[in-house]
Parts: C-alpha cells; structure tokens; sequence
C-alpha cells in the first residue's frame, strides 16, 4: 500500500465578501492512500477499511495538471511497525 502527499492548486471560494484584487486560488495538502492513477489525475482514499488498497468511504480524485509537490511511501517505510521491548 502506498501513501502519497500531494500539494496542488485549486479554486477558491467564499460565501462572504472579499476584495476582488486579492482573490487567488488556493494551495491545499493531503495524505491519503494511493488508490488509482491515470494519464490526467491521482486518486486518494483518505481511509482504508481493512487494510484495503481499492476500497474507501472517502476519496479525492486531482487533476494531475494541478499537482505542485507530490511524495510517494510505501506504508511500511512511512510508518514502521515497532515491537514492544520484553
């Protein structure tokens, strides 16, 4: 299973008023894991029931284009296991 952090551009919005001249868009991060990729995006699960690398409650689809920094970890690597010490 891999984890991936992407960083990457995207609309904003408000619902309140803003001063047309600083609107940008935003620069958002997320972690999650690795769940498909194609030519034109990356899609995360931000929860893997079971362990499961191709099933999820919820997942993020990112347009490649948009993408600024990308990491990828296999899930072993990032988070290794620790045995208690006896």
């Amino acid at each position: 299973m891999i984890v991936t952090y992407i960083q990457w551009k995207d609309a904003s919005h408000s619902l309140s008023e803003w001063e047309i001249e600083k609107i940008e868009p935003s620069l958002l991060s997320e972690v999650g894991f690795l769940l498909r990729e194609t030519d034109d995006a990356v899609t995360l699960g931000i929860e893997a029931p079971d362990g499961s690398d191709t099933s999820t409650r919820l997942w993020l689809c990112i347009p490649k284009v948009n993408i600024m920094d990308r990491r990828d970890m296999e899930l072993e690597k990032a988070f290794p296991v620790r045995r208690k010490r006896r």
